[in-house]
């Protein structure tokens, strides 16, 4: 099995770099792009008139493992907890389906005010409540603390641009017995590299790895080190 992913992945990777692509990059386009699938896993529509990028992916692999990382962790929590949401992106997927399963309150933020702007379309269309907020990592959310604090990481860019600076702010806005959660591919991005940088950041701990034996993508769990 794992021979038969691997070639999978290379495969997809080889044409990942070219226009059109090969048939796996032209079917993953399709697919996470497509309204009925975000249907299916979501349970709600999206609205794209504001996205000026039409067809691309508009969620991925990671998108539907975050959902049930964190299916599996709220369905134990018994009190009203404060969630953010990092990089949101168009259409604040996660954070729509969580305000509309759980009692919880949801801010999420994009560093593309276009983002947010589109996001807040959303919201209003599926009837949900949540803080939008434009916003380079923490820059605009001043004092307020989390319970929670989720991302799927731009893994494929440089960690030190955003990984390591998220790394070093984040315990600011942690409350006592919080919980971090970063969705990531395993190929670009190894587990090795997000545990070293948490090892140098203060008030954090790398707490385990979420793997799932089917794909290469993964989630970092780290938490909060109360005093």
């Amino acid at each position: 099995m794992k021979f038969i992913l691997n070639l999978i992945y290379k495969y997809y990777k080889k044409g990942h770099s070219y226009e059109k692509g090969n048939f796996l990059n032209r079917f993953h386009r399709i697919f996470f792009s497509s309204k009925r699938s975000i249907k299916y896993f979501f349970g709600f529509n999206v609205y794209d008139e504001l996205d000026k990028t039409k067809g691309r992916s508009k969620f991925d692999l990671t998108t539907i493992l975050l959902k049930t990382i964190l299916n599996r962790f709220l369905k134990k929590s018994i009190k009203n907890l404060e969630i953010l949401e990092v990089g949101t992106g168009y259409y604040s997927l996660l954070s729509i389906y969580l305000e509309k399963k759980y009692n919880h309150q949801i801010t999420a933020t994009d560093i593309d005010p276009n983002a947010i702007i589109s996001s807040k379309l959303n919201c209003e269309k599926n009837n949900v409540s949540i803080e939008l907020i434009a916003s380079d990592l923490f820059e605009n959310i001043n004092d307020k603390k989390f319970d929670i604090i989720f991302w799927n990481l731009p893994y494929y860019s440089d960690v030190n641009i955003y990984l390591k600076p998220f790394l070093n702010q984040v315990s600011k806005y942690l409350n006592t017995n919080a919980i971090i959660f970063l969705g990531y591919n395993s190929t670009p991005l190894k587990p090795e590299t997000i545990i070293n940088l948490t090892k140098d950041s203060h008030g954090i701990k790398y707490t385990n790895t979420e793997n799932f034996f089917w794909n290469h993508h993964k989630i970092a769990v780290i938490s909060k080190i109360n005093s």
